[in-house]
C-alpha cells in the first residue's frame, strides 16, 4: 500500500489516523522521514490508539504544547503515552518559570 506513488500526503494523513489499519502500515508511515516531517501526520499517528507504544512515545515529542495538553487528556490513547504527555507537559511549564 505504501509503495504507491500516486499516495498524497492526505492519503497518509488519513492512513496514520485510521484504526481500521494494519499496525504495520503505521509502523511503515512512521518510518518513512518525508512523511514525518508533516505535522498533521506525526499528530494522526500520536493520537491514533493502535500506532506501537514505542513509535508514539517518539513521536510525541514533535507535537505542540497545545496537543500536547489535548493528549494529556484523551482517554483513547495508551495510559503510558498519556502519563509520558503529561510529564512533558509539566516540564515545558516549569522551564517557562
Amino acid at each position: 500500500v505504501l509503495e504507491n506513488p500516486r499516495l498524497g500526503e492526505t492519503d497518509i494523513e488519513a492512513y496514520a489516523k485510521s484504526t481500521n489499519i494494519s499496525v504495520d502500515v503505521l509502523r511503515g508511515i512512521a518510518m518513512q522521514k518525508e512523511w514525518c516531517k508533516k505535522y498533521n501526520i506525526v499528530r494522526g499517528l500520536v493520537f491514533n490508539p493502535r500506532v506501537p507504544i514505542g513509535v508514539s512515545l517518539e513521536l510525541v515529542k514533535r507535537l505542540t504544547l497545545k496537543d500536547i495538553e489535548f493528549l494529556t487528556k484523551n482517554r483513547n490513547v495508551p495510559d503510558t503515552l498519556r502519563n509520558t504527555a503529561r510529564r512533558m507537559l509539566s516540564q515545558k511549564r516549569e522551564s517557562k518559570h
